[in-house]
């Protein structure tokens, strides 16, 4: 709605300046200070005084007289204040914002060509779900749903991420230790908390094991990973 007055504040402003025959490259609209009462306002008798050879304020009057606002939709009245045109909004104006603003798809911007993938929250498959993690989706959904209102076609993806390498390093250290293995108790009574401790004393293992230790684990680990890539249901059903 703004724009549409602004539009008409525009056209307005230039066919008064043609009226009179002066310049309409720079209209000089702005907007105003919060204590005045017009949405938008125009300070362009500053940039024509020279040329009309009249103070701003007596040339802000002269444009002001041209512009007849009972011709306007969104404009009520034109007022000068020194040297600025104030251009007071009308009912009209006040009544279409509100009833703009109360619709379902305010602030939508025209659709756009462009698709965008918007991929949030995948969650780390072998650490435990706390709330940092459930706060992504909240900001990815935000960010989706803004791009969205800006008119791209948007697609969101949750990358699982349950077949590679860490659910397989976390496949293999479940299996490899036992309970006595791991070096400390869950840091909560949870599920989570207790597998982590496997995928951690596993990463461990392959940063300071023994050589051929190491070279063994990543074997296996590279087995399972060929196996879930292919798609090989007895790789999934022993391992996972």
């Amino acid at each position: 709605m703004f724009l549409a007055l602004r539009t008409e504040v525009e056209d307005a402003l230039e066919g008064a300046l043609a009226a009179l025959d002066f310049p309409t490259d720079d209209l000089g609209i702005e907007e105003p200070p919060d204590d005045v009462a017009s949405v938008l306002a125009s300070s362009v008798a500053f940039r024509l005084a020279s040329e009309a050879g009249a103070p701003p304020p007596q040339v802000a009057g002269q444009v002001a007289d041209e512009i007849d606002a009972d011709e306007l939709t969104y404009v009520a009245a034109v007022q000068t204040q020194g040297p600025y045109l104030n251009f007071l909004p009308s009912d009209a104006y006040f009544a279409e914002t509100l009833s703009e603003a109360t619709a379902d798809d305010y602030g939508t911007l025209p659709d756009r060509e462009e698709s965008v993938v918007v991929e949030h929250t995948s969650a780390n498959p072998t650490g435990p779900v706390h709330v940092g993690r459930a706060r992504n989706p909240i900001i990815g959904d935000a960010v989706a749903n803004l791009l969205e209102y800006a008119g791209y076609d948007v697609d969101r993806h949750y990358y699982v991420n349950d077949a590679g390498r860490q659910m397989a390093v976390f496949t293999w250290a479940y299996e490899t230790f036992d309970e006595s293995d791991l070096e400390s108790e869950p840091e909560r009574d949870r599920k989570e908390y207790d597998l982590v401790r496997y995928y951690r004393k596993g990463n461990r293992v392959l940063e300071n094991g023994p050589e051929d230790e190491v070279a063994a684990a990543e074997a296996e680990i590279e087995s399972i990973m060929q196996g879930l890539e292919a798609g090989d249901d007895a790789v999934s059903y022993t391992h996972l």
